[in-house]
């Protein structure tokens, strides 16, 4: 593994995963207020700063075997782009729930959250002996779908009209992997699942 200026959890081809730091705390702020990026979560803004500094707070103090959260950053650059994590880690049957953001306009739409996903996941296939992994998104936000039918979530249930955005009630999609669906890389165009 490179030597770089902050710890790295986990290295990837473009991206590396790396502990939260309380001094990226007005980075996430300035993303957490930008509707382009609240609109895909399960957020409603304003974040103060003080708010995102507690928020960061209490995931630095929490428990690791129940939660996960680090930020993604450019290997190339360092630059902090988003963050993923695992949420309600549950042991004894095997199972977490997945959520990731790109807040970094420039980034979005580039792959780096994929192979952050991918990354992740196969950590919590192979260390946490996880058997599946489970997230949820709404119905209107077709590019995360596709992202995540790319590494092989499928729909499961769908919780309607469940989530007021963007002036109307959206539909909140259910979507999970097992270990035997994950699809590791990409296969090209139009082979790794449906668009």
């Amino acid at each position: 593994m490179e030597q770089y200026d902050y710890p790295v959890f986990l290295e990837g081809e473009r991206v590396l995963l790396c502990p939260l730091d309380r001094d990226d705390a007005s980075l996430y702020q300035r993303w957490l207020n930008r509707r382009e990026v609240t609109d895909f979560l399960m957020l409603f803004g304003p974040i103060t700063l003080e708010q995102e500094l507690a928020h960061l707070d209490q995931r630095l103090r929490g428990d690791p075997e129940k939660d996960m959260v680090i930020g993604i950053r450019l290997r190339e650059s360092g630059r902090l782009i988003g963050n993923i994590g695992l949420y309600h880690i549950n042991f004894r049957d095997g199972h977490a729930e997945m959520g990731i953001f790109i807040g970094d306009e420039e980034n979005m739409s580039q792959g780096y959250g994929t192979e952050a996903m991918r990354l992740l996941i196969r950590y919590a296939f192979d260390v946490l002996n996880m058997r599946k992994i489970r997230l949820s998104t709404y119905d209107f936000n077709l590019r995360a779908q596709k992202a995540y039918r790319k590494i092989g979530f499928k729909e499961v249930g769908r919780l309607r009209e469940n989530k007021y955005k963007r002036g109307r009630y959206a539909d909140e999609l259910i979507m999970e992997v097992f270990r035997s669906e994950f699809i590791e890389e990409d296969e090209g165009p139009g082979r790794a699942g449906p668009a």
